[in-house]
């Protein structure tokens, strides 16, 4: 049975049927993509998570070990204190803080 409509005379199902191509399209999408990450899934199987969280634990200790070094380097050669460092301490607490920091830098490589 086909219902009109009051206001424009056409009926629901030439309605639907501009309707459903989109939708078949649509439809036609979700499941290839369903599909796509169905086969995604079975190839993370056999993935040993053990082996990459330790590699990436392992990465991010050397890049933190790196930037420690390296900024045990800058603040061991940095003897004199720069032209903005001038205008907010002396040389006295410059030397204290740099002293500080060499320290604070050793202690937590060692510990």
């Amino acid at each position: 049975a086909v219902v009109s409509t009051q206001s424009t005379g056409t009926s629901l199902r030439q309605n639907f049927a501009a309707v459903t191509p989109p939708l078949a399209v649509t439809m036609g999408i979700l499941c290839c993509v369903s599909d796509y990450l169905k086969t995604l899934g079975s190839s993370f199987d056999n993935v040993n998570y053990m082996y990459w969280s330790l590699a990436f634990v392992s990465a991010e200790f050397l890049f933190d070990t790196y930037l420690i070094w390296r900024q045990r380097r800058v603040v061991k050669e940095t003897e004199t204190r720069t032209e903005d460092v001038k205008k907010l301490m002396d040389e006295e607490t410059y030397l204290k803080a740099r002293s500080y920091s060499l320290e604070k830098i050793n202690f937590g490589i060692i510990h």
